[in-house]
């Protein structure tokens, strides 16, 4: 947490539901499945929105290891 401390300024808060809004997103708009860890940092930015609006910003989308029944409920 040194480390963190010289270098981190702040950091950004989702919940559940933020993130399970990402996993929909990701599907609906860019026909990804990405698991719920995966999807924390576009759920911060979808968010967020107008905070990034000007700002160039990057995101990884990883994993699609989601249950099948969950992702089911998740992408109607």
């Amino acid at each position: 947490f040194s480390i963190n401390k010289e270098l981190v300024s702040g950091g950004i808060a989702v919940t559940d539901e933020d993130v399970i809004k990402a996993m929909s997103f990701s599907w609906k708009y860019l026909k990804l499945v990405v698991e719920p860890s995966g999807a924390v940092a576009l759920a911060a930015i979808l968010k967020h929105k107008k905070h990034f609006s000007k700002l160039t910003s990057v995101v990884i989308l990883s994993g699609a290891n989601v249950d099948p029944v969950f992702y089911s409920k998740v992408i109607k």
